[in-house]
């Protein structure tokens, strides 16, 4: 009980409080649903103890108060914790690297090279990883290459600033691949001057405000926040996003933004285009199941081999409260799933992660508040 709550005081003093519930809660919420009794007025026939009987209107709305006061309550038990994960996301970022394993099935990478995870607009968090990733040693004539899996954009404070970053890495590393995810899709068919507002409309519910809030477009019609959006891109971007494949083979290892799906044919899979997404198809960038469960390899064994598929978008927890060493256990399921998941929640979490490898050895990096 909440001292001084007004609707648990009013069932408490009540003197109908021993009739059945259906029919005291009416007196209880009188005072936010006024018209089902205007004061003054007297209750007539057909009421049981002076109570009338609801109508059917009258019980929905009785049965929507109920649900907003038990909604109420639960936040009320919910809020500390919700305030706990604010203070964890004012504190100071830092980074996590795992030591160096080897990998699984005798899985090989060609080049000593990175791949970045879902960013979702983190680009404090971002900066941060590729500062670090960038001041690892490396043998001297060995190509380094980095690869974003895509989701750069959205939801987070920094989707422009996080696209900047990304292609700044070109002249940083010996080659630089950013991936299109499902969220770089949704914005390029925002930008289609041949749209009709509907998929502009739907990349803001995705997350794409943040991006107009970032350039300060948020109060402007749709073609100019259209046009502010693409003129803020590094140039080049759609071009680039439209042009690049959807995956990246190195070695053994393969980088796609979703996944692949263990029934179809794989080349004719991966070949699909980025805006080729059909409802209730899978698509490379958007594909959960069968691929998340599926333990039998990819290699047509009926067992994990040596193709490892490193991929994001189906986040490996909601919550800034889960563990880092749990996290990273979700995350690396390389021996038991031939796949290492590198969607870390981002800003859900924040917490956002990298692969490093390099020949027959791996490590994780991670850059998290907290």
């Amino acid at each position: 009980m909440v001292a001084g709550d007004p609707a648990l005081t009013s069932c408490e003093a009540s003197p109908r409080s021993s009739l059945p519930i259906g029919l005291w809660l009416p007196n209880v919420w009188q005072g936010a649903h006024p018209e089902w009794l205007a004061p003054g007025e007297a209750m007539s026939g057909g009421a049981v103890g002076g109570i009338e009987p609801l109508s059917s209107k009258g019980m929905e709305a009785e049965l929507q108060m109920m649900v907003s006061h038990v909604w109420k309550r639960m936040l009320r038990l919910v809020r500390p914790r919700l305030w706990w994960d604010r203070r964890l996301f004012d504190q100071p970022p830092r980074i996590v690297s795992t030591p160096w394993q080897a990998f699984p099935h005798s899985t090989t990478a060609r080049s000593h090279l990175f791949a970045v995870g879902d960013v979702h607009g983190c680009a404090d968090l971002l900066l941060l990883l590729l500062t670090h990733l960038c001041a690892q040693p490396h043998a001297d004539g060995t190509m380094r290459s980095i690869v974003f899996l895509g989701d750069l954009v959205d939801r987070g404070p920094g989707s422009i600033r996080s696209l900047h970053l990304a292609q700044g890495c070109a002249e940083r590393f010996d080659q630089a691949v950013i991936l299109p995810g499902n969220h770089e899709a949704a914005l390029l068919k925002a930008l289609d001057p041949a749209d009709d507002g509907s998929s502009f409309r739907l990349w803001l519910e995705k997350g794409g405000d943040t991006a107009l809030k970032e350039i300060g477009a948020q109060h402007l019609p749709v073609p100019e926040q259209r046009a502010a959006v693409r003129e803020a891109l590094p140039v080049g971007t759609e071009e680039q996003l439209r042009a690049t494949p959807g995956h990246l083979w190195d070695g053994d290892l393969l980088f796609v933004h979703a996944g692949i799906d263990p029934y179809s044919d794989r080349t004719a899979f991966l070949a699909q285009g980025l805006e080729d997404v059909t409802p209730g198809l899978d698509h490379w960038s958007t594909i959960r199941e069968p691929f998340l469960n599926w333990r039998g390899g990819w290699d047509g064994g009926g067992a994990p081999g040596p193709t490892l598929v490193v991929h994001g978008h189906s986040p490996v927890t909601k919550s800034r409260l889960t563990g880092l060493d749990r996290l990273l256990a979700r995350a690396n399921l390389s021996r038991s799933h031939a796949r290492i998941n590198l969607d870390l929640g981002s800003t859900r979490s924040g917490t956002i992660g990298a692969l490093e490898a390099a020949g027959g050895q791996y490590r994780i990096h991670v850059a998290r508040y907290g």
